[in-house]
């Protein structure tokens, strides 16, 4: 299986769902760069931070540093911290999937041909493999409780999908 690397949203979007269990039933481990787990941390308030903490203890979510720091710092002109890091870690690591929700960084990433799959991507892949049992009660709370965003259009098509569309 490739390298799985996070980046702090879908983190957080997961846990603040009850679902960040998902990512070592989908994915077994998950890396993620010393700027993701500092992002984490700088927001204890929020269940990614508690989350993370535990699947560290864990051993199934790693911190693992990317090596080409100037990649980083070239990343880090446009983009945060975790989005730079995350990113530069996945192009170090070949047929990588990186988690990444944020449309800058999602740009990028696909500038750079890296594979990518976000929140969304992650549920409607744990309801196709029926780890979940439906996917729109879990994407209408993201975006009605948790500022989410997602377009008519992917929501759609992810439900249809499944067959979920009303």
């Amino acid at each position: 299986m490739p390298a799985v690397i996070s980046d702090t949203t879908v983190l957080n979007y997961l846990a603040r769902i009850g679902q960040f269990g998902l990512l070592r039933l989908e994915f077994q481990q998950v890396l993620i760069p010393p700027a993701v787990l500092v992002e984490l941390k700088r927001r204890p308030d929020l269940p990614g931070a508690e989350c993370a903490r535990q699947a560290l203890a864990d051993d199934w979510l790693v911190l693992r540093s990317p090596k080409n720091l100037d990649a980083v710092e070239t990343l880090r002109t446009t983009l945060g911290a975790g989005e730079s890091q995350a990113i530069a870690l996945a192009q170090e690591l070949a047929s990588s999937l990186l988690l990444m929700d944020e449309a800058a960084g999602r740009d990028v990433a696909e500038r750079l041909h890296l594979d990518l799959m976000g929140t969304t991507g992650i549920l409607l892949q744990a309801r196709k493999s029926g780890v979940i049992p439906r996917l729109k009660p879990l994407l209408d709370d993201l975006v009605q409780h948790h500022g989410f965003r997602l377009s008519r259009k992917i929501y759609n098509d992810a439900l249809r999908e499944v067959g979920e569309l009303e």
